[in-house]
């Protein structure tokens, strides 16, 4: 079997709202049906379960103010739509886990990370060719990031006493690019 590498991205964006949309939202999962994972993952408190109803308050404040960075994704890749499928919340306490995944049936995987104590919590991502976790992403609270939903990657386990909280989303990008390229 011959391996070829070919050049893939994780694109990495600040909120410049960050601190409004995070009292904000952290105020909306407070008051949310508590709704836990305990198997091989660990997740204190979650929607996952109806990620696809997007008629929930958290989201309908959440969308209008990602939809300019989502653009900028857009016009970085030449799309000429983008849709969102599915959006969630976790929160992880300390021990929690979401172990290695990928984001079947879609495009496009996003991280936002409402509250994260720590870089040693934040989204891990695997080298599925070198067989190594990557080090090198500097990732920070506020943060939105996005990358092909195939990537393996992996919320390591919470070792601190504060909690960390993401909205994830997965979306579908569609792009045409010109002749031209």
């Amino acid at each position: 079997m011959k391996i070829f590498e070919i050049p893939t991205v994780i694109f990495k964006q600040e909120v410049k709202e960050h601190h409004t949309i995070k009292e904000n939202l952290l105020k909306i999962f407070d008051d949310m049906k508590e709704e836990y994972i305990n198997g091989v993952d660990i997740i204190s408190k979650t929607d996952w379960s109806t990620s696809k109803d997007m008629n929930k308050e958290y989201i309908r404040y959440f969308i209008p103010k990602i939809t300019p960075y989502i653009n900028n994704i857009s016009n970085q890749i030449e799309a000429h739509d983008c849709k969102i499928i599915d959006i969630w919340y976790q929160q992880y306490n300390k021990n929690d886990t979401h172990n290695w995944h990928i984001h079947g049936g879609v495009n496009w995987a996003n991280i936002y990370f409402v509250e994260l104590p720590e870089t040693s919590v934040s989204t891990q991502f695997y080298d599925v060719v070198n067989k190594r976790i990557l080090k090198n992403i500097d990732i920070k609270e506020g943060d939105l990031i996005t990358f092909p939903a195939n990537t393996i990657h992996r919320s390591p386990k919470n070792k601190t006493t504060k909690r960390k909280s993401i909205i994830s989303f997965n979306c579908d990008f569609d792009v045409r690019l010109s002749t031209e390229h």
